[in-house]
């Protein structure tokens, strides 16, 4: 009698393709008259590769800057101090909005207006000195002066408008002045000297 395949569960098989690349099919014969004999056959089942990569960060470059950042790039003659104030003063408009948040992300091709009042001074430190000046009466009219400490240049720019002939400006640290306009050309700004230890004043 002509050997019969055995029937194996559809739950049988599945294990098998998952585990082996091999599946065997068993038969016998129903012949009493033969011994049993199983017969083994064997099918290889292809499998798929798969290719695993992982790739690192991209940084994408930005695109937005800072609402002050931006302000600051843009209108160079006015300090941090004046512009974080007119933001909070809703002052500072973009693309014709208020904003009135210093950190708020800015695209850099957003159109930036600030409608405020334009500052005597470059900083509020121009105002300090000119309280000094008219309190006590002092005449700088005519006279060369020497700003220790520059920064933003504040004192300078006081300095300059109440009539010194020349004012030398000395810092350690690094483009902090601000430009005073015209008046610049009547001063002299060192960056990154120590006043204690250079001799860079004549």
């Amino acid at each position: 009698m002509a050997p019969q395949l055995l029937k194996l569960p559809i739950a049988s098989i599945s294990r098998l393709l998952h585990s082996t690349p091999t599946l065997s099919f068993l038969s016998h014969s129903k012949s009493q008259n033969l011994s049993v004999r199983w017969v083994k056959a064997q099918i290889h089942i292809p499998f798929r590769s798969y290719a695993v990569a992982k790739s690192g960060k991209i940084q994408l470059p930005k695109k937005k800057k800072r609402l002050d950042e931006i302000c600051l790039e843009r209108f160079q003659q006015y300090s941090r101090t004046f512009i974080q104030s007119w933001i909070l003063q809703g002052k500072v408009f973009v693309d014709g909005k208020v904003v009135n948040k210093a950190g708020t992300p800015v695209s850099e091709k957003a159109v930036v207006q600030i409608m405020a009042e334009v500052p005597k001074y470059v900083c509020r430190a121009g105002y300090k000195l000119e309280g000094a000046i008219e309190q006590l009466g002092i005449d700088v009219a005519g006279k060369v002066a020497l700003d220790s400490g520059l920064s933003t240049g504040g004192f300078t720019d006081c300095l300059l408008q109440y009539g010194a002939s020349f004012v030398y400006g000395v810092d350690v640290g690094y483009g902090q002045v601000r430009q005073f306009g015209r008046r610049i050309r009547t001063g002299y700004c060192w960056d990154t000297d120590n006043l204690g230890t250079a001799a860079c004043v004549p």
